[in-house]
């Protein structure tokens, strides 16, 4: 019987970044988020990065990280999305939440951390060491609804884990994008539903968060499968207008 069709992590980066060359995009990776900050003001991005990414509102220069930005054939940028560690400490998950969620908050909202709750399975509240939070995505509205979204999600996953090798990789999504299956186009494994209630300051108002994630074992399972299949199944959806534009 034929081996089953599994590709490694530089291989899913290898494969990602053809790909995304075929749809009139070149990638660019850095570590330098003062940098990412300017590129992301001088967008069409329609909000301003989480506070965790901002160099103005952390300490993001002073830990592990990783940004992407994606470029069309006239430079503009056409999707950003970001890596760093998170501050665990010799504590766990459940510890970060209960001490620094702050860390984590929200753009564009007053928040209520004294009354803002948040519940974990009890395998992710045990998430300890190198965690690594993915976030920051956003993409062109001419550049939805295609293979992108999985091709870069899954680009800047397997650099992270090439380059900073962390044992977990965690993100926060809204219900309905979640809904609509953007962790399955990333791959996550694991999805907690209402994992976050923000309560909103001098509102009755909550603000929800979905937490997605799975340990290293299970992002090298599934970054597994290759890229091409993505491009294949979102790109041959597309009517032939849109595929000869």
């Amino acid at each position: 019987m034929d081996e089953y069709p599994c590709i490694s992590l530089s291989e899913v980066a290898e494969q990602c970044e053809d790909l995304i060359a075929q749809l009139g995009i070149t990638l660019q990776v850095g570590s330098d988020f003062e940098i990412f900050k300017f590129f992301v003001s001088d967008s069409e991005r329609e909000t301003p990065l989480d506070p965790i990414f901002s160099p103005i509102a952390s300490d993001i220069n002073h830990v592990k990280g990783l940004w992407l930005l994606g470029r069309d054939k006239r430079g503009d940028v056409v999707q950003t999305q970001a890596m760093r560690m998170l501050d665990l400490g010799r504590g766990t998950m459940a510890d970060f939440l209960d001490d620094k969620i702050s860390d984590i908050r929200p753009h564009g909202y007053e928040v209520d951390l004294a009354k803002t709750r948040w519940r974990l399975s009890k395998q992710a509240a045990r998430m300890r060491g190198n965690v690594c939070y993915h976030g920051g995505l956003w993409i062109r509205k001419d550049f939805r609804g295609g293979s992108l979204a999985a091709l870069i999600t899954r680009y800047l996953m397997a650099k992270t884990m090439l380059t900073l090798k962390p044992d977990y990789l965690v993100g926060l999504q809204a219900p309905m994008t979640a809904c609509r299956g953007l962790s399955a186009r990333e791959g996550y494994l694991r999805l907690e539903q209402r994992s976050i209630l923000w309560r909103l300051k001098n509102m009755d108002d909550v603000f929800e968060d979905w937490l997605v994630w799975m340990d290293r074992e299970e992002a090298e399972f599934s970054l597994a499968v290759p890229p091409r299949e993505f491009f294949k199944m979102f790109e041959k959806q597309k009517p032939d207008a849109l595929k000869s534009a």
